[in-house]
């Protein structure tokens, strides 16, 4: 089971994805808009999501090395470790996707503390 931080930029909320698949399967679903980011097509996303309402269920989530953005299309992906992928194959925004690197390994190092 794979858990992901999903940053939901629309409504600034935070989610989390428990994904019951592999690594492989989830970059292939997710590039293929099945996610709970984007249902294109209605296009069913495997596992289920939970809003992490408090920092507890929240920290739970940020030691995970998957991480998601959420917004539209052009500017939603996939993080793994420092690899980006973003939704349905589009063109990644890097200096955006870099940015939001540097921020998740901040937060990152702060909850560790």
């Amino acid at each position: 089971m794979i858990r992901i931080l999903i940053v939901e930029e629309y409504g600034y909320r935070f989610w989390g994805w428990y994904y019951p698949g592999d690594e492989a399967d989830l970059i292939n679903d997710y590039r293929m808009g099945k996610t709970p980011i984007f249902q294109i097509g209605n296009k069913p996303f495997r596992g289920r999501v939970i809003e992490l309402e408090n920092d507890l269920m929240y920290k739970s989530f940020i030691k995970s090395e998957y991480f998601a953005h959420a917004h539209e299309e052009i500017d939603s992906y996939l993080l793994i470790r420092d690899k980006i992928f973003p939704v349905l194959k589009t063109q990644p925004l890097i200096s955006l996707y870099r940015r939001e690197l540097k921020m998740f390994k901040r937060r990152k190092k702060r909850t560790k503390k």
